[in-house]
């Protein structure tokens, strides 16, 4: 539905996965900045907060999710 709004507004749409966030911030950070406009666009690691909350419960079911479904 956002896709849609956006499209119509003429509004860039950037997609970002929380994963790939916390793989490669600063890469991700750059990639909006530079979607914006805004090069000079930096992470800054303390000024973020934020802390893993899945465990080998989660990755379990995310295999078994997988193999289930053929992903």
């Amino acid at each position: 539905m956002f896709e849609s709004i956006f499209k119509i507004l003429n509004i860039a749409l950037i997609v970002i996965y929380y994963e790939e966030f916390l793989d490669a911030p600063q890469k991700i950070i750059a990639q909006i900045g530079h979607t914006l406009g805004i090069d000079e666009l930096t992470y800054c690691a303390s000024n973020i907060r934020y802390k893993k909350q899945a465990n080998k419960l989660n990755d379990s079911l995310i295999e078994k999710f997988r193999q289930e479904f053929k992903f």
